[in-house]
This record gives C-alpha cells, sequence and structure tokens, in this order.
C-alpha cells in the first residue's frame, strides 16, 4: 500500500515521511540489496586490518600509558591512508625514540662542576630535586627535562625543547 503523498514547498512529492520518491529510488540504486561483491570486498578489508591491528597490538604490549598515548595522538595525526605498514613503521620508529631516552635519577653533588649552567627542567621550569628522574635527550647538548615533560613535549613536537634537534 502506498503511503499518502504530501508536496513541499519546492513542489517535489514527498512522503508521509518526509523522503520523496526520487531520494528513495536514488537510495536503491546507491546501495542495492544483496550486493555480494560490496561486503566480499569489506569482509577482506576487515582481515586485512585485523591482522594489522593484531600486529599493532603485540607490538604495544608492556608498552607504558605514556607511550601508548603517544601511539593513539601519532595515529591519529600520522596515518598513511594508502600505506598502514608505512604507518606502523613511522610510529615504531617514533617510540623507539620517547623510548630509548636515557633516564637517570638526577642527584645534585655528583656533578658539581657542571658547565651549562642548566639545574632545572626548560619545559616546566622547576629545578630538579635530588632523587628525581630525569630523561636525557640524545642531542649533542645532552639536554636533561624531568621524564613527565618531556614526554608531554614530544607528544606534540619530535625536537629537544632547547636546542630543536630532532629525534
Amino acid at each position: 500500500m502506498d503511503s499518502p503523498t504530501f508536496s513541499s514547498d519546492n513542489g517535489v512529492p514527498q512522503s508521509a515521511d518526509g523522503s520523496s520518491d526520487n531520494e528513495e529510488q536514488e537510495a536503491a540504486t546507491e546501495f542495492p540489496e544483496g550486493s555480494s561483491s560490496d561486503s566480499e570486498e569489506l569482509e577482506g578489508a576487515s582481515s586485512s586490518d585485523n591482522e594489522e591491528q593484531e600486529s599493532a597490538v603485540e607490538f604495544l604490549e608492556g608498552a607504558s600509558d605514556d607511550i601508548l598515548e603517544i601511539v593513539r595522538i601519532l595515529m591519529d595525526n600520522v596515518f598513511v591512508e594508502d600505506d598502514p605498514q608505512l604507518t606502523l613503521q613511522i610510529v615504531r620508529n617514533l617510540m623507539d625514540g620517547v623510548a630509548g631516552l636515557e633516564k637517570r635519577v638526577f642527584n645534585s653533588t655528583a656533578e658539581p662542576g657542571r658547565d651549562d649552567g642548566c639545574r632545572g627542567c626548560a619545559i616546566c621550569l622547576e629545578d630538579f630535586q635530588d632523587g628525581v628522574e630525569v630523561a636525557v635527550m640524545a642531542c649533542s647538548g645532552q639536554h636533561e627535562f624531568h621524564s613527565g615533560c618531556i614526554t608531554n613535549w614530544l607528544r606534540r613536537s619530535n625536537t629537544c625543547p632547547m636546542c630543536r634537534h630532532a629525534l
């Protein structure tokens, strides 16, 4: 049974739910029922995507929460649509850089003759306290930062905050 038809302001006949006959016909031609090629492509893509996701999960097992957050941000912003493997390689390289930062416990008496005059974190501008963990960048200046501060910094930039050396 046909639904009642109403005329809209533009003169196009519409059904009671507000859709026109043309809209229903366009929808039927765009998405024909029983289209097997579309569903087969989706199944193939999802299988490939699942394998890549499983590979990424295996790689990330055991990573810290900070690194996982960096990976989420990078996957959102660095995704190479045509090449998921390239995206994964970019993320792995950046993670290796963050995870590879040298970390040490700060001790003010251990380095009394330090010549750069830097006794604090240039990101939060607080002095280092004895016993706090600092991360040492791999730049020529071996710049030091609070581990949490540099992790947050590297979420937004891949350079040293002091000398702009690329990680």
